[in-house]
């Protein structure tokens, strides 16, 4: 009898203990029926305690979950103790996430009679851990998306994350070893980069960073891109967990600048030839006014001398005043301030007019291929400019092929020319895209160097001893002043005019 008043006290005693704890208990015998509730439990599924004692666990659980209540009361009835996560329905149906420890509970004589657990709420827990996953999968997502390059290894540099763009651009899929990255990198220039200075490399094993550093990357497809490399050690605390690199194809930037190069190169150089054509006119202006006085004075001095001796001599001097008159003309054509007669021409008939003349400007061992098409519609120029400017292009063409035997093509033909490249006829005044009439003159001459093409209309350049080195200055100064563009195009066995 005392033995039960002993137990009955003690089984009062930790129920009141188990009333005033702030964690949920709950009993219930092998069926799967409440014994008894606390307190807390109750507060957490939103019912009072007569509302849950006499009710199966059944009732507090999703349909689908019925089936592990009854495996788990299984077990409890089989003396296993177990911890697990858990969900259950508070009233109104709301869900409640929670950690459970289930015990055996013993009756008189060591016999199960059922099962006693302890719950506490981890639904915050539960948000925190689906808010970090939906941070980490925001995070693959957005390094899988992003255009740049990355790669992660860890400490043996086996590759734990290659995203899209890296692999583009023939990065090791994960799970790469440390042979697989080298195809990486190679130097600015090329050439090959021992696999232990590559940038991955050095953050891994030296704990190195790089940070803007233009390297080439090798793709899968064997071509070498140009890219700018950042890479970093992972630290885990104090600990090297591994590495990270981030690389960008620059080849588009690349290609800008040097496009941008280039048309910086073309405005310079056409404001220093138009520096040069208007220091060139100014001095042919003043000079032509002399030559004028100078023919003047020849001529009536011939006409006085009559049969005299001298007069060959006067003859002689008004020749090379002559020369020098039109050598002054060339000049002023250059500087595009020759006086010019500007009406409608027909470039059809005017080329295929001057075949005659093209093919008496060329050695016969030059075969000249003329092609026109028949209806190009009119253009307002100086008819006879237009045609020195044609002459001089052959004969610039002619003198290219040398000695040798070769071909030389005339065509006049309309085209549409859109804003590339009118930027590049005329790099110094916009100009709108559309139709326009082109006179085109190629060979198939040895082509120039760059420096020779850069100095190509400069005045008294040549590179033919017995050239005054005007023809091409000449040529561009009449483009020029009927405000036309002049490009040239050359490639071994090719230069192009148009």
């Amino acid at each position: 009898m005392a033995s039960t008043v002993d137990r009955e006290r003690g089984e009062g005693f930790y129920r009141e203990l188990l009333e005033d704890t702030t964690i949920g208990v709950w009993s219930v015998d092998c069926g799967g029926m409440t014994t008894w509730v606390n307190p807390p439990i109750c507060e957490l599924l939103g019912y009072g305690p007569e509302e849950m004692i006499g009710r199966r666990l059944h009732d507090f659980v999703e349909e689908g979950a019925r089936h592990l209540v009854d495996r788990n009361l299984t077990r409890r009835c089989g003396g296993l103790r177990e911890s697990y996560s858990f969900r259950f329905i508070r009233r109104g149906g709301q869900p409640l996430w929670t950690r459970v420890w289930a015990h055996p509970l013993y009756g008189p004589g060591g016999v199960c009679r059922g099962s006693v657990a302890y719950i506490a709420d981890i639904g915050e827990e539960q948000a925190r851990a689906r808010a970090l996953e939906e941070d980490r999968a925001l995070l693959a997502a957005a390094i899988e998306q992003t255009p740049a390059g990355v790669v992660v290894a860890d400490p043996s540099l086996r590759v734990r994350l290659a995203n899209r763009a890296a692999v583009s651009m023939g990065a090791p899929r994960e799970g790469g070893d440390d042979r697989a990255l080298r195809w990486v990198i190679t130097s600015a220039d090329g050439g090959e980069l021992a696999p232990e200075r590559q940038p991955l490399t050095r953050a891994v094993r030296e704990g190195l960073t790089t940070v803007g550093q233009e390297l080439r990357i090798r793709a899968g497809d064997g071509s070498r891109r140009p890219v700018l490399v950042n890479a970093a050690p992972v630290m885990d605390g104090d600990s090297l967990a591994g590495g990270v690199m981030v690389f960008t194809d620059i080849g588009d930037l690349k290609r800008a600048e040097r496009e941008r190069d280039q048309l910086r190169e073309g405005l310079q150089q056409a404001q220093r030839l138009e520096s040069l054509g208007l220091l060139a006119g100014g001095i042919a202006h003043d000079f032509n006014n002399l030559l004028t006085v100078v023919l003047a004075e020849l001529e009536l001095a011939l006409e006085d001398l009559g049969e005299h001796p001298a007069g060959a001599r006067v003859s002689r001097a008004l020749d090379s005043a002559r020369i020098g008159a039109g050598l002054t003309r060339q000049i002023l054509s250059y500087a595009g301030q020759a006086p010019m007669d500007i009406q409608p021409v027909d470039l059809t008939g005017l080329t295929r007019g001057m075949a005659p003349l093209i093919q008496a400007a060329v050695a016969r061992r030059v075969r000249v291929e003329l092609e026109v098409d028949g209806d190009l519609p009119p253009v307002l120029a100086d008819e006879g400019q237009i045609q020195q400017l044609l002459l001089n292009l052959v004969v610039n063409a002619a003198e290219a092929i040398g000695g040798r035997r070769g071909r030389l093509r005339v065509q006049a033909y309309e085209a549409e020319l859109g804003g590339e490249e009118l930027r590049e006829l005329h790099p110094s005044t916009p100009v709108e895209p559309g139709s326009y009439v082109c006179l085109e003159v190629s060979d198939d001459g040895a082509g120039m160097s760059e420096e020779t093409r850069a100095r190509l209309f400069d005045p008294f350049f040549s590179t033919k001893a017995p050239g005054r080195g005007l023809g091409l200055s000449t040529a561009l100064g009449i483009v020029r002043g009927h405000g036309a563009g002049l490009q040239v195009q050359s490639t071994p066995g090719r230069v192009l005019w148009c």
